[in-house]
């Protein structure tokens, strides 16, 4: 359709991508209610869809579009809500934590002797992952989570 459109190849991937993803604020609402949301999930949904604004207008378009016996009726309102705690778990926990990295690729080598990989990237997530949820909060901490991970590859 945005070929048709005549979008930019740009456009077309950022939809595309809004499109895809529209129901996740719904699914991780869903987890918010029933009490079993974990900031690992917010994360997530942050770091995969940094448009995270433009998520919950195409999901609130569409929550407005849905009807049938099983819509909740304050449905949009819990939405409403949701982006704004989202919003600012973002500003108050993942701004706090990318200015403050406790450890680099520059570690990764010097310390573990790891040469630069896809791994890195997965080590350096969980690090970042283990300390939003508040289970690493030193560079120490941090080296010593890495090297758990590590010993289990």
């Amino acid at each position: 359709m945005a070929e048709r459109l005549r979008f930019k190849k740009d456009l077309a991937k950022r939809v595309a991508h809004l499109i895809r993803n529209h129901m996740r604020p719904f699914h991780l609402l869903a987890e918010k209610e029933k009490g079993r949301l974990t900031a690992r999930a917010k994360r997530r949904l942050l770091r995969d869809v940094p448009e995270y604004p433009d998520l919950f207008v195409v999901a609130m378009a569409d929550g407005l579009a849905a009807r049938g016996p099983d819509k909740d009726p304050d449905e949009e309102e819990k939405l409403a809500e949701f982006f704004r705690e989202l919003h600012e778990f973002y500003r108050e926990t993942l701004r706090k934590v990318e200015r403050k990295r406790l450890v680099t690729g520059r570690d990764l080598i010097e310390i573990f002797g790891l040469a630069p990989g896809p791994i890195f990237r997965k080590l350096l997530e969980a690090v970042e992952e283990a300390q939003v949820e508040g289970r690493v909060k030193t560079r120490e901490e941090a080296l010593e989570y890495i090297a758990g991970i590590i010993d289990t590859l």
